[in-house]
C-alpha cells in the first residue's frame, strides 16, 4: 500500500475536485475516500441517500472533504 501525501504536500498542490458516481457503496465508495485520503475534495452522488450519507460521514470522520 502506498502512502498519502503529507499535509505539507497537499499545501503545495491545488486541490482537485473530484466527482464519484456511485459514490454510496462499493467501489464508488472506496474510490471516493482514497480520493479524500490522498487530498482530494471529494464530491459523490448515487441512488440512495442513506449510503451516500454514511460515505459522507466516513470521509469528514477521516479528515476529509466531501
Amino acid at each position: 500500500m502506498t502512502r498519502g501525501p503529507t499535509n505539507e504536500e497537499r499545501q503545495m498542490s491545488p486541490r482537485k475536485v473530484v466527482l464519484v458516481t456511485g459514490g454510496g457503496t462499493g467501489i464508488g465508495a472506496a474510490t471516493a475516500r482514497e480520493l479524500a485520503r490522498t487530498g482530494a475534495a471529494v464530491v459523490i452522488c448515487g441512488r440512495r441517500v442513506e449510503p451516500l450519507e454514511h460515505v459522507r460521514g466516513a470521509i469528514e470522520a477521516e479528515g476529509g472533504t466531501c
